[in-house]
């Protein structure tokens, strides 16, 4: 089984995934399995692809579905956006509004999902799509919390909150062709808008991300452990391959697990539990999804 994009519960029993194989119909489908490797469970079934499962603070799950059968404004790709659904993948519920495509929602501290949205707005050129937004887990509320209008970077991708902060980290990279490049930290309390050095910093190298720029061994996967302390996944310290790395806030970083032969590593996550948000009162009465024919 491929998988990819885990995140782990609140009380770090559990890990969410994403996983490929023969029995899925080679679609990517959501899974739960405990940390001790106990209890593999598959949560989606059906033909379309599902993939970056969360854990919500009311015990379901936002995830990235193709199942709403849209297609990417500009390319010949299945559009993936936001729904819900419970553990055994029940009450289905679509929580976007979007017409192109949503990625790697992560719940913040006051229960709101935040996610990259790809928005072909107004104000900002064709390659600047890809900002971050937050909505409520019933789908109300959809906000821009940061970098509509930013051009360089063209995208804030894989952002996670840092505990107990109002800042973000993310993975500051290109339009298209993948979520790898700089890593930077991003300060939504200084509005919505702010440029370079008020708004975000690059952490990493300030490599400018326009277009399609493409970067097969950047930074990917960032994870905070407090402001100035960070996990992430890289490639560019040799052999084709990702390795997981601890990284400050100034860029210095050192290298603590690398694969075998030319196996790479990503995803990494530290193993601790973490209270729960608040959970956010429904504001509109989602109904559950029904598929099209």
């Amino acid at each position: 089984m491929a998988i990819r994009d885990f995140n782990l519960s609140f009380d770090a029993k559990t890990v969410f995934f994403s996983g490929q194989s023969g029995a899925t119909g080679h679609t990517w489908q959501l899974f739960e399995v405990g940390v001790d490797g106990s209890g593999l469970k598959q949560i989606t079934h059906g033909q379309h692809h599902n993939i970056s499962p969360c854990e919500l603070p009311d015990g379901r799950v936002v995830f990235v579905s193709t199942r709403n059968q849209l297609w990417v404004t500009c390319q010949g790709g299945g559009s993936g956006v936001l729904f819900s659904c419970d553990r055994d993948g029940a009450r289905v519920r679509l929580l976007s509004a979007n017409i192109d495509s949503d990625h790697t929602p992560h719940v913040l501290e006051d229960g709101r999902v935040m996610f990259t949205r790809w928005d072909y707005g107004i104000e900002k050129n064709v390659f600047a799509r890809h900002a971050l937004w937050t909505v409520n887990p019933d789908g109300s509320n959809l906000s821009l919390l940061f970098g509509n209008t930013i051009e360089d970077p063209a995208g804030f991708w894989q952002a996670r909150p840092v505990p107990g902060r109002s800042e973000i980290v993310a993975t500051f990279g290109p339009h298209h062709n993948g979520h790898a490049g700089m890593m930077g930290i991003i300060w939504p309390r200084n509005g919505t808008e702010e440029p370079r050095g008020r708004g975000f910093r690059f952490i990493t190298r300030e490599i400018p991300s326009y277009c399609d720029t493409t970067f097969h061994f950047g930074f990917q996967d960032p994870c905070p452990l407090h402001e100035r302390l960070f996990l992430t996944s890289y490639g560019g310290d040799g052999g084709q391959k990702n390795r997981l790395y601890l990284i400050d806030d100034r860029g210095n970083r050192k290298c603590f697990l690398e694969a075998e032969d030319r196996l790479s590593c990503y995803n990494p996550q530290p193993l601790l539990a973490r209270t729960p948000p608040p959970v956010i009162p429904n504001m509109c009465n989602n109904p559950d999804w029904e598929e099209m024919e």
